[in-house]
């Protein structure tokens, strides 16, 4: 994600997540303050990182962070005309569906696969943890295009108080 964002032509580099849970049940930092202070070791400059501070929801985790980037584009009044998403290699066309979903038809959205440690992709159905991840993907790109989803999540069961406020730059 660094080397793309260092060479592309790209404002700003977004890092979506929930808190992380630390085996001991209280939440520590989120996911994207983590993911932000690794791309800013590689690199990246951390006036140009923004950390959004999804809400933990039991579903549609991937979509919420759509929703939490509609969001921040909506409130930061940035004219967006496309996004590329980096994400776990086989999590790539799902998360696509869902922010194409979420930012709708006036926003480009790509998707960058970034490379699977947990197992060999090339040939993933030679082991458990390779054959369940694609098959779960799998089910979870047919769910998400046929499922109805919230517009937003307060109209999602999951949701919480306003959890679009939970935004800032990491710098």
């Amino acid at each position: 994600a660094a080397q793309e964002f260092n060479r592309g032509q790209y404002k700003w580099l977004v890092t979506v997540g929930p808190s992380a849970d630390g085996g001991d049940g209280i939440p520590h930092q989120t996911v994207a303050d983590f993911a932000a202070r690794q791309l800013r070791d590689l690199g990246v400059d951390v006036n140009r990182i923004i950390v959004l501070s999804a809400p933990r929801v039991k579903r549609h985790r991937t979509y919420t962070s759509a929703l939490m980037v509609k969001s921040w584009l909506i409130k930061s009044r940035i004219q967006s005309h496309g996004v590329n998403i980096f994400t776990r290699g086989v999590h790539a066309k799902r998360s696509l569906i869902f922010f194409k979903r979420a930012l709708g038809p006036q926003i480009d959205v790509g998707v960058i696969a970034g490379t699977e440690d947990s197992y060999d992709a090339n040939r993933w159905w030679k082991t458990t943890k390779g054959f369940f991840e694609v098959m779960k993907e799998s089910f979870g790109c047919l769910h998400a295009v046929l499922v109805p989803l919230p517009e937003n999540l307060h109209d999602s069961p999951d949701s919480g108080s306003d959890i679009f406020e939970g935004f800032h730059q990491l710098g």
